[in-house]
């Protein structure tokens, strides 16, 4: 389980619009990513080159905030 600096630093990276980043600085080498109904995605350089493309979608299109519970 990561420390609570390293969960705030994970959710501020995304909610900023780092996905890329986020995803080679948090995810493991051989993580694994499925989108609704596609077949999932596996390894972390896949991963990051597949959020680069989702970063050039047009503002807005790919939005992040943390749902977080009281």
């Amino acid at each position: 389980m990561p420390s609570a600096v390293t969960l705030e630093a994970f959710v501020a990276a995304v909610e900023s619009g780092a996905h890329a980043q986020a995803i080679e600085d948090y995810y493991t080498e051989d993580a694994t990513m499925r989108e609704n109904t596609a077949p999932p995605r596996q390894g972390r350089k896949l991963l990051v080159r597949a959020s680069r493309r989702c970063s050039i979608a047009p503002p807005g299109w790919n939005h992040a905030a943390c749902g977080r519970s009281s």
